[in-house]
């Protein structure tokens, strides 16, 4: 984002679930550059477009200026999938390999959470699992469970008391920092039977060829 370097391609990638307030300048939104910066870029990808409402109001506003401009611009989708982990019944310090579901039993209950910088996005996605949702977190972006085991086990701990609970849906980059947890972490999970959800995201953008030759034609 610095303007001391020099680009030969700049592509924006701009959140259709944002609000009119995100596009205020920071601390009051979340934006670093005027919204009319937009018509520097090479290309503005407006990302997640199938979650959410159909009203998009920060996209609303950012369409316009970029059409004005006649600076060219894609949409992109995220696409889930889900992974089912459990720890290794044979070795309880260890995790199990995944193995992709179609769905989950309406019988789970589950703890939901995500340490991610759009918490929206993933609440978004997990929308079809709302039934089996007992309770949902959202840590601050780059959580680091390792620093705080103790507090999130006891939190675990709680809601398997208070709701018997079953299972975790969190995102691949959370559960990645799950599992370089203790083995005291481990044997609770184990011991408890809980199963990991993991969603595994797949972005598709709806004119790649069109991204591709932008980027073919910076090669020598």
């Amino acid at each position: 984002q610095s303007k001391y370097i020099q680009k030969d391609l700049e592509i924006v990638l701009f959140n259709t679930l944002d609000t009119k307030q995100d596009l205020k300048i920071f601390p009051f939104g979340k934006l670093r550059e005027n919204i009319f910066s937009l018509c520097r870029a090479s290309l503005v990808v407006f990302t997640k477009h199938n979650l959410g409402s159909i009203k998009k109001p920060a996209m609303d506003i950012a369409l316009p200026i970029i059409q004005k401009n006649k600076t060219p611009y894609i949409y992109s989708e995220i696409n889930s999938s889900l992974i089912q982990f459990f720890i290794d019944s044979s070795k309880p310090d260890c995790w199990g390999g995944g193995v992709r579901i179609k769905s989950i039993s309406k019988e789970q209950k589950l703890f939901s959470f995500c340490g991610i910088g759009d918490p929206d996005s993933f609440l978004q996605t997990t929308k079809l699992y709302e039934k089996n949702i007992v309770q949902h977190t959202s840590f601050r972006d780059h959580y680091s469970y390792q620093k705080k085991e103790v507090r999130f086990l006891k939190t675990l701990e709680s809601l398997y008391s208070q709701h018997h609970i079953t299972g975790i849906l969190t995102t691949y980059k959370d559960f990645i920092k799950i599992q370089t947890l203790s083995s005291e972490f481990l044997r609770w999970v184990n011991r408890k039977k809980l199963s990991f959800f993991v969603l595994d995201i797949e972005i598709k953008v709806d004119d790649e060829v069109l991204v591709l030759e932008y980027i073919k034609n910076l090669i020598p």
